[in-house]
């Protein structure tokens, strides 16, 4: 190996340091260090020792990678296997040729799957099983309606006329309008404000009203009229016009009761202390004859006119009483003998009373005069008619039906 003159420079000058004196070593380094580069290069000097091993520098950048090198030759064969059924595969033809069994890859021997992946293959050609999203699965599949059994009318023509049963989900309820609304695809409902009039309402009964007097918030209540005034607890100045409880009600002639409005009044009509008039819970009986002093003379008959011959009607007197009960029962008038005709007997007139009741008739009797309210003697006992009266004046006192009369009543119509 060449020595750099460097080198040479350090050795030489490290040799004289170790044999000459300092002073002089000073000189001969000034010497071979001005005239190094002047002659030639001497022969190189033994290698001295090894000085002490420097600090080490810093790394250098990596170098390239060199070229792969030849392989090396093959080592030698390993034990193999023999030839016969080992567990889920079989082993022929020399131990070259190995062969699953069928049925022994489980789901567990397969490769592991994504979740919500189906085992399939939807690259066109044939290849490798794919693991397969439920979207390429539909797709590959190409479900229609006649692929699902028990598929409703409805799920193929998608009207919901054809809904026979169930209830539509709510995604697909309509937005109501009118007096109960809701959003599209919502069945949550909102009756519209002033949508409910009187007769949407429930009914109620008459004499009734709406409100509540049942302690606490709750729905309202039909409240009777006692209820309701209750709850309204009216006093005298919440009434326009209404008297106050000071004023008093005083019974006026012929009644009994009042007082002040404090209360309930009641006025009762006072009853006559002859029963003329009397009281009933519920009404006034006016009219009730029941004495003599209520009718007046009941058993004379001086109240009555008398019945007045070819007049009024009226009522009998004792002397007509007396003459009617000396004739006997079917006696007549005997008519004169005579050629001329008998005188038409004449119509009575019904009379006029004008005179009034005395102080002691003490009730409405009517015509009191005339006697037109009472009925006219007939089969049965009542008031003279004034036909009768006339027809019995006609009649001798005593006069009794003979012969003679029925003679000349023969006569008589004969000549009629």
């Amino acid at each position: 190996m060449a020595t750099t003159e460097a080198e040479l420079t350090a050795t030489i000058a490290a040799k004289v340091a170790a044999k000459v004196p300092r002073a002089r070593y000073a000189g001969i380094a000034q010497f071979v260090g001005d005239n190094a580069g002047a002659g030639p290069t001497g022969p190189a000097g033994p290698t001295g020792p090894t000085g002490a091993t420097g600090a080490t520098g810093p790394t250098g950048p990596t170098g390239a990678t060199g070229s792969t090198g030849p392989t090396g030759p093959t080592g030698p064969a390993g034990p193999g296997f023999s030839d016969g059924d080992k567990g889920d595969i079989v082993v022929s033809s020399s131990a070259t040729v190995l062969t699953i069994d069928t049925a022994v890859v489980t789901n567990a021997k397969l490769a592991t799957v994504a979740t919500s992946t189906i085992k399939g293959r939807s690259t066109a050609g044939t290849g490798a099983p794919e693991d397969l999203t439920a979207s390429q699965v539909k797709t590959l599949l190409a479900i229609s309606a006649s692929d699902v059994s028990g598929l409703a009318t409805v799920a193929t023509s998608g009207s919901a006329s054809d809904l026979g049963a169930g209830s539509l989900p709510a995604a697909r309820m309509p937005a109501l309008t009118g007096d109960v609304t809701t959003s599209a695809g919502a069945v949550s409902t909102t009756i519209a404000a002033d949508a409910v009039t009187f007769a949407k309402m429930q009914n109620i009964a008459t004499s009734t009203l709406l409100g509540r007097s049942t302690a606490g918030t709750g729905d309202p209540e039909a409240l009777t009229a006692s209820q309701a005034k209750t709850l309204l607890a009216i006093a005298v100045g919440d009434v326009s016009g209404a008297a106050a409880s000071a004023t008093t009600v005083t019974a006026g002639a012929g009644l009994t009761g009042g007082g002040d409005l404090s209360a309930s009044r009641t006025l009762n009509v006072a009853a006559n202390a002859d029963g003329s008039i009397v009281v009933n819970a519920d009404d006034i009986q006016v009219g009730v004859l029941a004495t003599n002093a209520q009718h007046g003379n009941r058993a004379g008959g001086a109240l009555h006119a008398d019945v007045i011959a070819a007049g009024a009607s009226g009522f009998m007197t004792g002397a007509d009483k007396t003459k009617l009960d000396g004739i006997a029962s079917g006696a007549t008038v005997a008519p004169a003998l005579s050629s001329s005709t008998p005188a038409a007997v004449g119509t009575a007139t019904v009379g006029v009373g004008t005179t009034t009741a005395r102080a002691d008739h003490v009730h409405a009797h009517g015509d009191q005069l005339g006697g037109t309210l009472h009925a006219v003697v007939g089969a049965s006992a009542g008031f003279m008619s004034a036909a009768d009266k006339t027809k019995l004046d006609g009649i001798a006192n005593g006069a009794t039906v003979g012969a003679s009369f029925q003679a000349a009543l023969i006569a008589t119509s004969l000549r009629l």
